[in-house]
């Protein structure tokens, strides 16, 4: 290659047919070398007519592949210097942005609005400096123009190329300094190595401010004439399955990925999705950026091998930015080549000892090949002595690619070259036949007892563990000062159950002390593993994050956890009796915990009010005894259950006998009555639908599905029932089973929410079926399964059983009869209320509310309703794992459920909110005290009314204990329904809101189904609602090992942002309460950490405001004088530029000046909400006048009243205004515009 000047290749590819695809979301264009040649010469005169001149460093900060790569070819045509540098998404992308700025002479930034914004922010923030230090030196790509051609700089073989930043997986970046000549002197030995040629294709989804990225994945193919492929690195990151996709789609030949990127396409690769994937195109996969595992090399290999990849394209590579991109490459075809060596000799100038890959003691590596043309490798000692084949040492480099040095950096230069002129690498490893095996990172290596170990022989032993999985391992070295030496630290990326973690650091301790005989300190769950762009570990983050104690909570917490289950084992009661034994498997199979003693308490183990139910239904079946909720309640052990069913007199038990009578008629519950008659209320919807919506990922068989519910409509009456009015009072009517049909629809995935809602329609009560069922396809292996019930025959805790009992169908093709039916419970609980069975229970709620009933006052932003409305909206919040964690362990110490803890701080919170003491929570309970009702479906939840007055004077702790005896009690009452409750009280109608509470507080417990199906993942997908049943309803549900608060409020009384607010305080009273239950109510805070900031800084703040330079109209014309033809309004279909509402509003203000209207003269304007309200205030200003604003909404009295108290010298409007209201010489049509 003669030419020295990537130039001279630019012009070159643009005489041909070559080019780059990019592979957009939406489509996938394709852009030649011609017109990214041209589209970069425009860009060039842009930039130089912002004054950039050559050797001026532009830092890049562009997401898009496009843009960027232009950017890049307009920097080598002008002689500017590009500096790529990793957009700045987070704060340590941001601080190292800054660092690489400080670093350069007099760069310019060019990037987009909204990353220079967040920039911006986060310097304010941050206080890393006075003022932005960007200013007057950034350049938005959203005004760079290409209309003219720029006037290229001819650069020589010397001339920079570019600043490679290292990525930093070592600490500060430093700039490596890449020539023309370093660039196409290693670009001519990769295309030499790798037999690139103009008739194959190259694909590459890695950042392109990675050297494999730019150099690799496209100065490469560009040089040797080669289509290429561009993957944005975010895509692949979403949806990484789509690198291998679009090999196929296009038959690559090339393709390249650290082990970072293997691995995590392993984890979300599907079969089903590679059905004809044909990938026998592949020629070479280039495997480089960071150490190579061969085991991960060959999943990689073995999983995609029946889709046609060859077991020899594997071609790992040795490469550094130093070295502008390649070092060392293998034979092409040869595949992959691992040399296994005793890892007790890897010291350096020890020479390596080859044993075979299972005995004891070794450690592999793969093979990495010889030097590539131009560039020479030697091993040395620390005195850069060479050193002979098989002995290790320091890998050093020079050559025609090898930088000469850092970019304004003279200290870190001189450390890294050798007097010779050698290139000290920093990586360790040995030569063996003129092949290079690299076995790690110099800094990287813990001296531990006088020897060396390498952080990567650690992790691949710990790999090995079960449970532990591939690139989720970090072992680090802490200096200890005391002793002298490191110490072993081992990270292990972990987000399940912390019990579930102590077994495998526990293994992880005991194999590398089985293996290398090294004792590791810490063993620490972490949730992320820090990496650079280019997949390589940042271990310095971890080590400094130790060493500032950012891991002491999670090192204390595991420190506790071991010493709780060390107590546990010492203080450990096992079972005796065979009573204890059964209630012991009973109390582990529901809660799933392994090992339990006797003196184990039922809330001290995780239970909550359904597992408590659940507990009680197996007692009942294994003993035949229905043991008393309160007593399961009271926290009690195994040890005294067992004695109570020991005890208990089975003359005496009193178990539900089902009413099973052959009829199609049926008494309803008073909850159905209730909603039967909110249903002929007007303006109610589809508010008493209740709608569940799951994701299966896998085949679905919509005739097998169809069948399954068609089956369970035969088992359970209450899907075929209807409500009609029968001699003066509603009954249920059950008929003989029909057919439901399973509506199929086909829509892409962001249409899914407005499908559901066309789908949710409302009842009519009369007619058959009460319930459909939909499928919506995505794709032949994603559908969502839709159903939709009226909530007078469905709850919550049935529709678990629904779906347990659709899949157990289709897994088996039978489904099991309920012990009872729905139909025979209501027949059952007429009888026992005519009774009298529930008067106690009745006397109980009665003597709860014999006092006048409070109403909750909370602050609205609108005024109530004169009739109550339902119209609503739904908003989540996570409480994160740290919190959930904490909210657990308070209701452990409590003795109180998790339930109980989250209601006392929603009661918090709702006094603050009101400044009320007295307040009425209503709280869903399921209704089915007896065991044999589980399996029964319909709707059988109660809303029990939970007054409490929170006395702000007291602890929350004490607020806690009332909140527990307060909710057990209405636990065991809950056989009496709020409705009837509310008869007995003749509490009057208030048709504005809810009888008895406004609010509700549901701790949802139930989980998805447990489905065996391997074929089918089912998943919840959740639903946006668009109804509201009270004024405010908050739902908190578990998910895994964090929690999430979902409020439903009714949008006629609040805005979203209130609610949102709402949210965030409710988090900050359990922030509160975790950290200190002893605290008094009156103590608690609500204000978040940035509203005590506003509050405290800016509200109060006595500096003067910013200074206006520029008035609003002078602003928007500096905007048309930038932008024209961009969009500045978009309403409905109507888009206007900036030039054309620039002229418009002229044309209006010239009309409004006709009319006398100037400085500070009154202009009306009546106009809708849109282009018209826009343009009429942007003239009126332009004229000088100011405006008054007149909702054409208003009663024609308000509008005349507002007339004429204002004055206005004439008054704009897009209406025909009565002239009773404004007479025609004062009306003016928005649309009039001078001629």
């Amino acid at each position: 290659m003669k030419q020295y000047n990537l130039i001279n290749f630019i012009i070159q590819s643009s005489k041909n047919d070559k080019g780059i695809v990019f592979i957009n979301k939406s489509e996938d264009i394709f852009v030649s070398y011609r017109d990214l040649y041209q589209r970069s010469l425009g860009i060039l005169y842009y930039l130089q007519k912002q004054g950039l001149n050559p050797k001026d460093e532009l830092v890049f900060q562009l997401e898009d592949v496009e843009e960027f790569i232009s950017v890049f070819w307009a920097c080598l045509l002008g002689g500017f210097i590009p500096v790529p540098v990793t957009i700045g998404n987070n704060d340590e992308h941001k601080r190292k942005l800054i660092r690489i700025w400080n670093t350069l002479k007099s760069p310019y930034l060019i990037t987009n609005l909204k990353t220079n914004n967040s920039l911006q922010e986060f310097i304010e923030k941050d206080k890393l400096c006075n003022e932005y230090i960007f200013k007057n030196r950034v350049i938005f790509i959203e005004e760079v123009t290409d209309h003219n051609e720029g006037d290229i700089f001819l650069s020589d073989e010397n001339t920079i190329a570019f600043i490679q930043f290292s990525s930093g997986s070592t600490g500060n970046p430093k700039g490596v300094t890449i020539t023309h000549k370093n660039l196409l002197s290693n670009i001519q030995a990769i295309i030499n190595a790798s037999s690139a040629s103009p008739n194959q294709s190259t694909l590459n989804w890695m950042p392109l401010t990675h050297d494999m990225g730019l150099i690799g994945g496209h100065l490469v193919p560009l040089i040797a004439g080669m289509n290429q492929y561009q993957l944005p690195t975010s895509r692949f990151i979403r949806r990484p399955s789509l690198w291998i996709k679009k090999a196929n789609e296009y038959k690559i030949n090339h393709l390249a990925s650290p082990n970072f990127g293997f691995k995590f396409f392993l984890e979300y690769f599907k079969e089903n999705e590679a059905q004809n994937w044909d990938l026998s195109y592949i020629k070479l996969i280039f495997n480089g950026a960071e150490p190579i595992s061969d085991k991960l090399c060959n999943e990689f290999l073995n999983k995609l091998a029946p889709y046609g990849l060859k077991p020899n394209v594997m071609f790992p590579v040795y490469g550094m930015a130093e070295a502008s991109l390649a070092v060392t490459f293998p034979k092409l075809g040869e595949g992959l080549k691992i040399i296994s060596v005793n890892r007790n000799k890897l010291s350096i100038g020890s020479e390596i000892q080859e044993i075979p890959i299972d005995q004891k003691d070794s450690v592999s590596f793969v093979d990495e090949g010889s030097p590539v043309q131009d560039c020479e490798v030697r091993i040395c000692n620390e005195k850069d002595t060479l050193l002979n084949d098989g002995v290790i040492g320091e890998i050093q480099i020079r050559g025609k690619n090898v930088t000469s040095g850092y970019y304004n950096d003279d200290e870190a230069t001189e450390k890294v070259f050798t007097k010779d002129g050698w290139l000290r690498t920093g990586d360790v490893g040995f030569f063996r036949n003129n092949r290079l095996i690299v076995t790690g990172r110099l800094k990287d290596i813990l001296f531990i007892n006088g020897q060396n170990y390498y952080p990567h022989d650690i992790e691949r032993i710990v790999e090995s563990i079960e449970g532990v999985e591939v690139e989720q391992v970090v072992a680090c070295g802490i200096f200890n000062f005391e002793k002298q030496e490191d110490e072993l630290i081992v990270f292990l990326r972990y987000r399940k159950n912390l019990k579930l973690f102590l077994p495998i650091a526990q293994s992880v301790k005991k194999n590398i002390l089985n293996q290398i005989g090294l004792e590791v300190k810490e063993v620490l769950p972490i949730k992320s593993i820090p990496k650079t762009t280019s997949g390589k570990v940042q271990r310095f983050l971890l080590v400094e994050d130790y060493q500032n104690e950012r891991f002491k909570d999670i090192s204390n917490e595991v420190k506790n956890l071991e010493l709780d289950i060390n107590d546990y084992e010492i203080n450990f009661v096992p079972p005796s009796t065979e009573v204890e034994k059964k209630l012991v498997n009973i109390f582990s199979e529901v809660l799933n915990i392994s090992q339990l003693g006797i003196h184990d308490k039922l809330f001290n183990l995780g239970a909550n009010s359904l597992k408590i139910i659940i507990i009680n239904s197996k007692i009942y079946d294994d003993f035949g005894i229905e043991v008393p909720l309160t007593l399961l309640f009271e926290n009690i052990n195994i040890e005294n259950l067992a004695h109570f069913i020991e005890g208990y007199d089975l003359k005496n038990q009193n178990a539900f006998a089902a009413c099973k009578e052959q009829t199609n008629l049926a008494p309803v519950l008073p909850s159905q009555q209730r909603l039967f008659v909110m249903e002929q209320m007007e303006g109610v919807g589809n508010s008493n639908n209740i709608a569940y919506a799951f994701t299966l990922n896998g085949e679905v068989e919509t005739g097998l599905l169809e069948e399954a519910f068609n089956k369970l409509m035969l088992n359970h009456e209450v899907l075929r029932t209807t409500f009609e009015l029968y001699e003066d009072s509603l009954k249920q009517i059950i008929h003989t089973p029909s057919f439901i049909n399973v509506k199929v629809m086909n829509c892409k995935e962001e249409d899914v929410q407005t499908y559901i809602n066309e789908f949710n329609t409302p009842f009519t009560l009369s007619e058959l079926p009460l319930w459909r069922v939909g499928l919506i396809k995505i794709n032949p292996k994603k559908h969502i399964l839709v159903l939709i019930f009226h909530h007078l025959i469905m709850d919550g805790s049935s529709l678990i059983k629904v779906m347990e009992e659709v899949f157990q169908y289709i897994e088996t093709g039978t489904i099991n009869d309920p012990d009872v039916q729905f139909k025979d419970y209501c027949i059952w609980r007429e009888k026992k209320e005519n009774e009298g069975k529930f008067q106690s229970q009745k006397d109980y709620w009665c003597n709860i509310f014999k006092d006048e009933i409070p109403v909750l006052e909370l602050p609205t932003d609108f005024p109530r309703p004169l009739v109550q409305s339902f119209t609503g909206d739904y908003l989540r919040k996570n409480i994160n794992n740290k919190l959930t964690k904490k909210l657990k362990t308070l209701a452990k110490e409590k003795s109180a459920t998790l339930y109980m803890i989250l209601l006392s701080a929603y009661y918090v919170l709702l006094s603050k909110y009101s400044d009320q003491e007295d307040i009425v929570i209503g709280s869903t309970y399921a209704g089915r005290t007896n065991p044999k009702l589980l399996n029964t479906i319909g709707m059988m939840i109660n809303t029990l009314p939970i007054r409490f007055r929170v006395e702000k004077n007291s602890e929350y702790s004490v607020l806690l204990e009332g909140i527990k005896d307060l909710t057990i009690s209405a636990f065991s009452n809950q056989d009496f329904f709020v409705e009837d409750l509310i008869e007995s009280l003749r509490i009057q109608s208030d048709l504005r809101r809810n009888p008895l509470f406004s609010t509700v507080f549901i701790m949802q417990n139930m989980n998805v189904p447990k489905i065996n199906n391997n074929q089918i993942k089912i998943e919840p997908f959740d639903l946006v609602g668009n109804t509201s049943k009270v004024d405010l309803t908050i739902e908190v549900m578990e998910k895994n090992d964090y929690l999430t608060i979902g409020l439903e409020y009714c949008t006629e009384l609040f805005n979203r942002d209130t609610i949102e607010r709402m949210a965030s305080h409710y988090v900050e009273i359990l922030n509160c309460i975790v950290d200190s239950p002893n605290t008094l109510i009156s103590d608690i805070q609500l204000l978040t950490n940035q509203e005590r900031d506003q509050l405290l800084q800016q509200f109060n703040s006595t500096l003067p405001g910013p200074k206006i330079e520029r008035t609003v109209i002078e602003e928007f014309i500096n905007q048309v004088r930038l932008r024209p033809h961009q969009t500045a309004l978009i309403c409905d279909e109507v888009k206007i530029s900036y030039k054309e509402l620039d002229e418009w509003t002229t044309d209006l203000a010239m009309s409004l000046k006709e009319r006398g209207v100037g400085k500070e003269n009154i202009v009306g304007i009546i106009a809708d909400r849109g282009v018209s309200r826009i343009v009429a205030i942007l003239s009126v200003w332009k004229a000088g006048g100011a405006y008054v604003p007149i909702d054409p909404e208003y009663p024609e009295e308000r509008i005349r009243y507002i007339l004429e108290d204002s004055q206005p010298l004439v008054v704009l409007t897009d209406k025909e205004l009565p002239t009773s209201l404004i007479k025609p010489d004062k009306s003016m049509g928005i649309n009039e515009r001078v001629r």
